[in-house]
Formats: C-alpha cells, structure tokens, sequence
C-alpha cells in the first residue's frame, strides 16, 4: 500500500459507486484513508467494493443526496462507526441534458435535489462538527459548464453555478475555522452521465476517471500542507471543451 498525508483520514465521498466517485474511493482508499463510499445504489456498492474492502477500508454507505433523511441516517451511521470525516467530497450528480422548452418540472426538480440541494443538505450535516473541531476539508466536484455554454443544459449548468456560488460564500464564512472549501471543474470525462454513442465519437478526447481522482487526491493532499487554500481548480481534457 501506498502511503499519503491522507493516511488514516476519515473521508465521505457522495456518488461513489461508479464513474469519478468509484475511482476516487479506491485511489484514496488504497493510499491508507478510511472512505465512507456512499450511493443511492446500496447493491451496485456492495459488490464493486466487496474485493477491495478486504484490503483496504472503505465502508459502502446506502446514501439518496436528494433525501434528507437517508443523509441524516447515513451521517450519523459514520460517526458512530468512525466519527466526524476529516473531509466530504460532494461527487454525486445527475445531469439530463435537453433543450429548455423540453426540460419538464420533473427534470428540473430531480436535477437541482442532486446537484444542488445534496450537497447543501450534506454540508449542513457535516459543518457543525467541524466547525467544534476548527479543522476539516469540504470539496465539491461541479463542472466547467459554470462559466462555458453547453447547449441543452441550461438547467444542469445552473445548478453547478448554484452550488459554486453558494460554496464561495460559505467558504468565506467557515475561514475562521479552519474549514476549507474547495471547488473542483472538470470537463469532459467518461463517466454515466455520457451516452454510449458519446463515449464511442469522443471518447478519445475525454479525461479518464482516474485522470479526475489523482487531481482529487493531489490537491486534498496540498490542502494538508502549509498555510494555503486551493479554492477553485478547473481541469479539462487537453483538447479542450467537447
């Protein structure tokens, strides 16, 4: 194994059963970190870790961000287990992409209860005790599509605008203790949230998950040294925007 600053950092990462957030635990996992991997889809956890977590520690955690309940349940369970996460990462997204006039209420709501209420039901959660302890690290992995313009996700994009300015004004709020928000932008990168179809055309052109889950581990990492903050990072494929 591996080891890192973030050895034996108790860490709760949202979305992790596939795509950035599958291989984001297992990269934190396997450099010596205990990772609380939650998801809405408790099976799918269960069996894609069920090999891994004989090695390292990670504890599949059944966690819907879009129902307050299943995160006051699921908080409570891993500080009873562990305690308080030294550092909550907001993975979990849902993006429907159609044109405006075609986007229904339904869209609309399952969209903002993920991509935005999650993580503002999550932070609430976690925030007072980290706020008793005056030390902790919340990242939020959001989208360049907040200052690019993508066709057909008007509503997707404005829910990660939603969350990045709500997460530039807590990060200001929280300075005093010691908490540190940071905001993650990545572009294109294969994961669910893309067609097969997509994938098969551009493919080539996208950023692997793993690619996004050693920019993750690197810059929580940084967090640890020193005196400084990363506040805002956007990674894109070298090729840029799709």
């Amino acid at each position: 194994m591996s080891l890192s600053i973030l050895s034996e950092k108790k860490i709760w990462i949202t979305g992790a059963s596939r795509g950035i957030g599958l291989a984001t635990a297992e990269l934190l996992a396997s450099s010596g970190a205990v990772v609380f991997a939650s998801s809405s889809n408790a099976e799918d956890l269960k069996n894609k870790f069920k090999a891994l977590s004989k090695l390292q520690e990670i504890i599949p955690i059944k966690c819907d961000v879009s129902n307050k309940n299943d995160i006051v349940k699921a908080y409570k369970s891993i500080k009873d287990y562990y305690g308080v996460p030294d550092i909550l990462i907001n993975n979990a997204g849902v993006g429907i992409f159609k044109p405006f006039l075609d986007t229904d209420y339904e869209d609309f709501t399952k969209i903002i209860d993920v991509n935005l209420k999650g993580p503002f039901l999550t932070e609430k959660a976690i925030l007072p005790d980290m706020i008793e302890r005056k030390s902790g690290v919340i990242m939020n992995i959001l989208s360049v599509a907040v200052n690019s313009t993508f066709l057909n996700s008007s509503v997707y994009s404005a829910s990660k605008a939603g969350l990045l300015t709500m997460d530039r004004i807590l990060r200001e709020e929280v300075r005093k203790y010691g908490i540190k928000i940071i905001d993650m932008l990545p572009g294109a990168t294969i994961s669910g949230i893309w067609s097969d179809e997509d994938i098969a055309i551009n493919g080539f052109r996208m950023m692997k998950p793993i690619d996004m889950a050693l920019a993750i581990k690197n810059t929580l990492e940084l967090s640890y040294l020193g005196n400084l903050m990363v506040e805002e990072i956007i990674i894109k494929p070298q090729l840029g925007d799709l």
